[in-house]
């Protein structure tokens, strides 16, 4: 059941934009691949360049304030009415984001015969968030994605995904909302529910737990002004492709289960270089049909399901910050 949640969450991440500047590359240690009876298959490791960068396009500051009455009786006999104000500040805006991802898979043995020697994942998206009541944002979000091979990019590889999310704020730093994602990149249109939660404790050690685009959960403290230390007990990666078998659409993916150790040290006000090493303790791959019904069946069953042997992973990059 566990395997279940990671590969639903990782479905939600897979459609929805990131919120960052950054560029990252990233190696898997060479490590056994067996087939879903336990048969070994060979050898594989996987190297892989991503990046993202987010430009708004309109932001606007919007206070929202709720007034409420209550009434309370005075010695004298009286009704005295008092009004509160429950004012907040949330913001309106439009942006857009880019974002892509280049893996290559260097595989031993009688995986060569099974797999995609790369695969190209890149996309564009624009979103909107806006209040539409008293602590109630709406967010939506619409793009294009391409998911292919460097040697098979087709019209079906591109795919239209789009959201819509209700969120409610409970407070500055907790954030939890309900929507849906759409996406034909398994050629018919598939709906993912997709529930959100964004929390943020602040203090010598901050905990950040994110459910709204890729599922991720942060322990993080700053050394001094310019170091910060990361522990991040769950993390996911997929790597995906439309690929041609005999005639024959198919959809190959990779899912990445880790947990990591890392550190970031910014040498400018804005940039901020990061290094992680990691440890995967799920990693699968499958060629399937490409439909809405085989789409349901990746999330509940392990038939047809290649694995990778539990391994370690290491990566660096740069990243832009806001403030």
């Amino acid at each position: 059941m566990k395997r279940h949640l990671l590969y639903i969450l990782l479905a939600m991440a897979a459609a929805m934009p990131a919120e960052a500047q950054r560029i990252e590359s990233g190696y898997i240690l060479s490590s056994d691949f067996k087939d879903d009876h336990g048969s070994k298959l060979g050898k594989g490791a996987v190297q892989y360049l991503s990046g993202s960068y987010t430009l708004p396009l309109a932001v606007e500051r919007v206070q929202q304030i709720k007034r409420t009455y209550s009434s309370t009786t005075t010695p004298s006999g009286q009704i005295a009415t008092r009004e509160k104000n429950d004012t907040m500040m949330t913001t309106r805006m439009w942006q857009l984001t880019l974002t892509g991802k280049y893996a290559a898979f260097d595989y031993e043995g009688a995986a060569l015969q099974y797999l995609p020697e790369n695969t190209i994942n890149t996309g564009v998206m624009i979103t909107h968030v806006c209040p539409i009541a008293h602590r109630w944002n709406l967010i939506a979000t619409t793009g294009l994605t391409l998911n292919a091979t460097s040697s098979y990019i087709r019209l079906q590889s591109l795919a239209i995904t789009a959201g819509l999310i209700f969120q409610y704020t409970i407070n500055k730093n907790l954030y939890v909302g309900v929507g849906a994602v759409g996406t034909t990149a398994y050629g018919q249109p598939v709906v993912i529910p997709v529930p959100m939660v964004n929390w943020k404790r602040g203090g010598r050690y901050s905990i950040e737990l994110n459910m709204h685009g890729k599922p991720q959960l942060t322990i993080a403290t700053q050394i001094n002004e310019k170091t910060r230390l990361t522990l991040t007990p769950f993390d996911s990666e997929r790597f995906s492709a439309v690929t041609s078998v005999n005639g024959e659409h198919k959809v190959f993916s990779q899912n990445i289960f880790n947990a990591s150790l890392g550190a970031s040290y910014r040498f400018t006000k804005h940039w901020s270089l990061n290094g992680e090493i990691g440890y995967i303790y799920r990693h699968t791959a499958r060629v399937q049909e490409r439909s809405f019904k085989a789409f349901w069946e990746d999330l509940f069953s392990d038939d047809n399901r290649m694995k990778y042997s539990n391994n370690c992973t290491f990566s660096f990059g740069l990243r832009y910050h806001f403030r």
